[in-house]
């Protein structure tokens, strides 16, 4: 098997009115790039080693097998977001991107929480849900449920500030800070109000819920409950 690294370094430019308003490398046709990634092994790389802000210099010392440390140089981090998003939208409006995705999956552990996950999944997909709700402590219900990427939205509900800001970083997931619940009741009740007040969905819309068991216990995902917003 033949292995190709391609280093996308300084492709973000800048739009063109000529170009629809968009830059080179979004106008461009990809058509190798494109069959590659249909017909290769999509993943992620961990280039930047912790306590290193990313950067493209620092992420392609590492892909040389380099030691970054000592070599960060920050620069343009608006653009380079703004041209993540821009990639990210075009990347996801690709016919080919789920089946991509799911192809791509690392095996699951059998215990319970992957269990969750998955199941979350399937009843998000066959009952057309307009949001997936994470209830969690620790942050893991929610990033275990865009680990699986579902259509829907995902609404990380937690009582730590701290968490919630870190769930602003996670793919599909809309961090919101809530109050501690007492029981399941609870939980859902909040849970639909909140999705609701998001405008993730109306009134007789279905939502899935992932919670653990007991509440405020990190690591216990254990727990998938189906709502209607009413």
């Amino acid at each position: 098997m033949k292995h190709i690294i391609i280093l996308g370094d300084g492709m973000s430019d800048v739009a063109y009115d000529e170009l629809g308003n968009k830059s080179p490398l979004q106008a461009a046709a990809t058509p190798n790039m494109d069959y590659m990634a249909r017909h290769g092994q999509v993943g992620l790389a961990r280039t930047v080693p912790e306590g290193l802000p990313p950067g493209s210099d620092v992420a392609n010392l590492s892909v040389f097998g380099y030691d970054p440390v000592g070599c960060y140089t920050g620069r343009s981090p608006l653009e380079a977001v703004s041209m993540m998003n821009s990639i990210i939208a075009q990347t996801e409006a690709d016919p080919y991107y789920r089946e991509s995705i799911h192809a791509a999956q690392t095996t699951h552990s059998p215990v319970p929480s992957d269990a969750i996950g998955v199941a979350v999944r399937g009843v998000a997909d066959l009952l057309k849900v307009s949001a997936v709700v994470a209830y969690t402590s620790s942050g893991y219900s929610a990033l275990r449920m865009a680990r699986e990427r579902p259509q829907a939205p995902i609404l990380g509900m937690t009582p730590r500030q701290a968490v919630a800001r870190q769930l602003a970083l996670a793919w599909g997931v809309y961090p919101v800070l809530c109050h501690d619940v007492m029981d399941v009741l609870e939980m859902s009740d909040w849970a639909c109000q909140t999705a609701r007040k998001e405008g993730l969905c109306q009134l007789g819309d279905t939502i899935v819920i992932s919670a653990g068991v007991p509440f405020g216990t990190s690591g216990t995902t254990n727990l998938l409950r189906i709502a209607q917003i009413g």
